[in-house]
């Protein structure tokens, strides 16, 4: 070999040698880097989960640690993840409204915030620098919440015939009748289905049917009255939202006359929490329009299957309710008794 040549290969040696000095701490510099990043998103991930499951349930004001608890148990279904030696997690809330005490019930609004801390240990280049406190990655989620605090209720029997006498003497009366609307803008990814719609109908004296078996028409006979009741407005319901509302009429009940709220339930459609958050809905909608025009509401029957459900959808709306009177003393807007038909259980729901 000559002696050119051996020089040149020497050169290459040396400079291949230089290059990897330079190029060989990049590449480990840049997977400390990716480390860091995907560390930071699962971190993030993370935080967001336990924050959900934070607000998911009781709030501290009501069992106390409770969010916390759950938070620390969705981070410890996860576990830690590589390159991960420690972690933390901070949980606080703050409630926007009053929590209500026994025996009322109501909502309870506010937010919860969790805060997760983890430290990681990048292998390579960046060890170098970190040595034993390694780099500290800090993740914050927000989230509202809405709980809804149940109040104490009690069996009542239904009012006698001579009670219902005086729930006769009723001005008026609204029928409310809750249906689903089977096959309603149901195609595929549709996000608009499973619709509930609630008719509302209003009558000149209190309606005795058992049933409303048809709400597409404008008016409808009852067979057990000389009145007729009148389609006022359709609501529409989806998820728990209302999406619709179709009105056919003013409200033209007596103004400064008390009446009856009658709720009753399609016989072929099954009733569950929508059904119930739907009906709680348009309950509270309705106690509006009849306080616009002056008038009183002397008690609302509701099915006793779904009792629960439509007291809880009220409360959803603002509403609170209790079965002692001497509680709702501050309530000067509208208070409102309930009762579960047939036999079944009572409430007092005020605003």
């Amino acid at each position: 070999m000559s002696r050119h040549n051996k020089t040149s290969c020497g050169s290459a040696i040396i400079e291949f040698s230089a290059a990897l000095l330079i190029v060989v701490p990049m590449i480990l510099f840049f997977f400390d880097g990716a480390i860091i990043y995907v560390s930071s998103a699962i971190n993030w991930n993370n935080c967001c989960e336990a924050a959900r499951a934070a607000a998911s349930g009781p709030p501290s004001a009501i069992l106390a640690d409770e969010p916390k608890k759950r938070a620390e148990s969705v981070l410890a279904q996860r576990g830690p993840f590589a390159f991960q030696s420690s972690s933390t997690c901070q949980v606080s809330e703050s409630i926007t409204a009053p929590v209500p005490t026994a025996p009322l019930g109501g909502p309870v609004l506010g937010t919860v915030t969790v805060r997760t801390t983890v430290t990681i240990h990048p292998p390579f280049v960046l060890s170098l620098f970190s040595q034993k406190e390694g780099v500290t990655l800090r993740t914050e989620e927000t989230l509202p919440f809405r709980y809804i605090v149940a109040s104490s209720k009690q069996r009542i029997s239904l009012p006698s015939d001579g009670d219902a006498e005086g729930l006769k003497a009723a001005a008026w009366s609204i029928t409310m009748n809750a249906r689903p609307l089977k096959q309603f803008i149901d195609y595929p990814n549709s996000k608009v289905n499973n619709v509930d719609v609630v008719s509302v109908f209003t009558s000149k004296s209190v309606d005795d049917s058992k049933a409303i078996k048809q709400s597409g028409t404008e008016t409808i006979d009852n067979a057990q009255t000389s009145s007729r009741l009148e389609l006022y407005e359709e609501l529409y319901y989806c998820h728990n939202q209302s999406v619709g509302c179709r009105r056919y009429k003013k409200l033209d009940l007596q103004s400064g006359k008390e009446g009856t709220i009658k709720v009753v339930t399609d016989p072929d459609g099954a009733c569950g929490d929508d059904t119930g958050y739907a009906l709680g809905n348009s309950l509270a909608r309705i106690m509006l329009d009849v306080s616009l025009i002056h008038g009183g509401i002397r008690e609302i029957i509701v099915p006793a299957e779904i009792f629960d459900s439509v007291v809880d959808g009220i409360k959803n709306n603002g509403f609170q309710s209790s079965t002692d009177a001497s509680v709702m003393g501050h309530a000067k807007r509208l208070i409102v008794g309930m009762v579960s038909n047939p036999e079944g259980y009572r409430t007092n729901v005020f605003y």
